[in-house]
Formats: C-alpha cells, sequence, structure tokens
C-alpha cells in the first residue's frame, strides 16, 4: 500500500412505450422557451434578468444549494456571441453492434476564453443531449447546443457529447444485448470522454478535479447511470487516464429500478454528489424514477437533492430567466456548493472533500486529514497508482496561493 503525505419499477418492454413511442424523435420539444431571447441580451440585460428571477421566488427551503456569492461561477462573465463553439472533436470511437462496425465519437466544445477573477482553470460541464436513445436526437438537436452556452456564458469549459444510441435497435427488448447496450453504451462512451478530458487538461487549462455532469431525459438516465451503476470502464478510448466525475444533475431523468438493478452500486461513499430536477407531472419520464435515483443516493449516503416542480412537461426550462420554471441558481448552486470547498486550504477541508479529489485516480483507497496540521495522507493500493495521482495533483491550486505539495510515505 502506497500513501501521500500532503500539506423503475416499469419492465423494460414498458419504458419502450412510453419512451419510444410516446417522446419526440429529438429533444428540440423539451421546454426551452424564452431561449431566443438570450441571443439578444447585454451582460447587463443577463445580469438583470437573473436577479429579477432569483427574487421573484422564494429559496428559503433549499439554502443548502443557492449558489454562495464566493463561488466563481454563479453569474455570467460573457454574452451570447461570444462563446466559441468546435464542433465534432473526436474523443473516441467503439464498436456499434448495430452497425457492426467501429463508430468515432464526437464531441461540440463551448468555450469563452475569458475566466471568473482568481480561477486559472475553468470547471468542466459535460453535456449529454436526451431523444428516447434514438439516433434522430443528436448533440445538435435544440436542447443541448442552447444549455451548453448557457453553462458557457458561466464560465464552464463546456462540452457536449455524442454517444452510441441504440434506441431503435433495442425496441425490441429481446434483441441480442439489451437492454444492456442500450444502457451501457452511453454510460461508457462518456467514461471515455471524461477520459479524454483528463488527457488533455494541461492544453485545455481545465481543472479535473471539477468535472460535472448535466443531462436531460436519456441524457440525464445515462449520467444517473454512470454515478450509480457498475458498468466497467468499457473499451470507448483513452485507457489509463480516470474516468471519474464530481457531480451530476439529471433532468427528467432517473432510471429503471427494475430494469438495471442488479448492477447498482453497493458501497457507500461510491455516488458523487447528485442533484435531480422534475416535473411531478411528467408524462413521459415519470417522477418517480427521479426517486429511485435520489433513494440510492441516500441508501449509499451520497450528498443528493430532489429539485420538484409542479408541472406536466418534460425537460422543464430551468435555465431561462423570465421561465416559470427558472432555477438555475439551484442547479450552479449544487455545483458550487460540492466543488468549491476544493478550493479551500486543507486546515477548512474535511475527509470527503479530499476524497472526492483522490478518487478520480485508479487504486484510491481512503484520506485521512490530520486535524490542525494542514497534512492529510491518501493511500493507494500500489506505487504506480500512487504515481498517476501524484502526477495528477501535484501543484494543485487549493487556492490562488496555495498549492498541494506530495510526497510518498510508504507503509
Amino acid at each position: 500500500m502506497v500513501r501521500f503525505w500532503s500539506y423503475c419499477f416499469l419492465p423494460f418492454a414498458a419504458f419502450f412505450f412510453a419512451a419510444v413511442r410516446a417522446q419526440p424523435d429529438t429533444d428540440s420539444e423539451c421546454e426551452l422557451a424564452k431561449a431566443e431571447i438570450l441571443k439578444t441580451w447585454s451582460l447587463k440585460e443577463l445580469r438583470d434578468a437573473t436577479a429579477r428571477s432569483r427574487a421573484a421566488r422564494s429559496t428559503a427551503d433549499s439554502a443548502d444549494v443557492n449558489c454562495p456569492s464566493e463561488c466563481g461561477w454563479c453569474d455570467f462573465i460573457a454574452e451570447w456571441g461570444q462563446v466559441e463553439v468546435t464542433s465534432d472533436i473526436p474523443y473516441g470511437k467503439a464498436f456499434n453492434q448495430e452497425l457492426d462496425e467501429e463508430e468515432v465519437l464526437y464531441m461540440d466544445q463551448y468555450l469563452v476564453h475569458q475566466g471568473q477573477n482568481g480561477f486559472k482553470y475553468k470547471p468542466v460541464m459535460i453535456v449529454i443531449h436526451g431523444g428516447a436513445f434514438l439516433k434522430s436526437s443528436t448533440k445538435t438537436s435544440n436542447w443541448a447546443p442552447t444549455v451548453s452556452k448557457y453553462f458557457a456564458m458561466y464560465g464552464f469549459h463546456v462540452v457536449s457529447l455524442e454517444y452510441r444510441r441504440y434506441g431503435e435497435y433495442c425496441r425490441n427488448w429481446g434483441t441480442s444485448g439489451c437492454p444492456e447496450i442500450m444502457y451501457g453504451a452511453p454510460v461508457h462512451d462518456a467514461m471515455a470522454a471524461v477520459r479524454y478530458l483528463v488527457k488533455n487538461n494541461a492544453s485545455l487549462a481545465i481543472d479535473t478535479s471539477k468535472i460535472a455532469l448535466f443531462g436531460c431525459s436519456a441524457g440525464g438516465l445515462t449520467l444517473t447511470h454512470l454515478m450509480m451503476m457498475n458498468y466497467g470502464e468499457g473499451d470507448s478510448g483513452n485507457p489509463g487516464y480516470p474516468s471519474a466525475v464530481h457531480a451530476g444533475i439529471s433532468l427528467s431523468g432517473g432510471y429503471w429500478k427494475s430494469t438495471m438493478w442488479k448492477y447498482r452500486k453497493t458501497a457507500v461513499g461510491s455516488i458523487p454528489p447528485y442533484m435531480a430536477i422534475h416535473n411531478t407531472g411528467d408524462w413521459i419520464v415519470s417522477y418517480d424514477k427521479a426517486e429511485s435515483a435520489i433513494e440510492l443516493a441516500q441508501e449509499l449516503e451520497a450528498s443528493n437533492y430532489l429539485l420538484s416542480l409542479s408541472g406536466n412537461g418534460h425537460c422543464p426550462n430551468v435555465i431561462i430567466p423570465g421561465s416559470d420554471d427558472y432555477e438555475f441558481d439551484k442547479v450552479v448552486g449544487a455545483v458550487c456548493t460540492k466543488l468549491w470547498p476544493f478550493y479551500k486550504t486543507l486546515a477548512n477541508a474535511t475527509d470527503t472533500m479530499l476524497s472526492m479529489l483522490f478518487r478520480q485516480y485508479p487504486g484510491f483507497q481512503e484520506v485521512r486529514l490530520i486535524p490542525g496540521r494542514n497534512v492529510a495522507f491518501a493511500d493507494y493500493q500500489n506505487e504506480y497508482q500512487a504515481g498517476m495521482a501524484m502526477q495528477g495533483l501535484q501543484g494543485f491550486e487549493m487556492t490562488p496561493e496555495v498549492r498541494l505539495s506530495l510526497t510518498y510515505a510508504r507503509k
């Protein structure tokens, strides 16, 4: 051992009746009313509209996820037209069982080059589109580009993923490999995307200890399964790099407990912070699917929050100021309150905070903070795994003034 010293309840066939037959072929009909107005607003108008939306409804019942003033990503830093989009960046490749050939996987990048004051590296937001796992729904459908630009305007380094979709192939639940490939392939592809970002973190200027996921419908289901199920690493690309994420927000997602329940995680502390946002009357993905995910998160003692909305629509418009369902301060608040603590000094940190930082590297066992000494020990299974973590985290900025200093301390 090496240590560091550091200063559905529905059956599968019923699911497809609801998700494939009832859901639109693309995610373009998700509720993004008023999105067009974002393109015309100045930075001041964006901030003023957000302030009005925040003031228009009470947040007393969710103070734990209100965006804290010290967080670097609670306010706009750019307008719509300042977001630079780079399309079709290959991040991996994987065998497509339906096509019987290898498929190249692509992501789109959304970025503004300025950052929030005091932060050298950007946090990462991975956006996963929905659409019932149908090929007709893509990363260029209406929902994903709008949401991706919106997060970029807040200062995130955003990538929007394309992934293997088996909605049509698995329409007959008896098809070979289904439902495992329908749920598992998108998870494996998303994990490859995380590894791609970690592999290229220096050139991208991103903070790989702050990788979050945001997805709607099938995208919310995918990120929920990535965080809560054991599907293995897959073979979609970039082996040898960590695929850990540090927060996830599922919009109108969740999972079908009876379908893939046998793959669920069972270890306490194995699920990152998780937030579910769901209309109680959602007629496409019912509210109990979000409840199932929250139930497992609670069982494994993960930080979790269920934001229940009273509407009937699918993928409610929680991001656009002026929308009746505006809740974006809670979305970024959930991310910031879970990820922000890593910027504090070790003296203000907790074992849980540091565990999430070191857990992104394979072989992690535990971390122990020495009270009052600004020192912690992080244990790994072997020297190779410890070396990977040491290389990745050496000099990590806890604050602009404080960096991690790592060295071996063998037992």
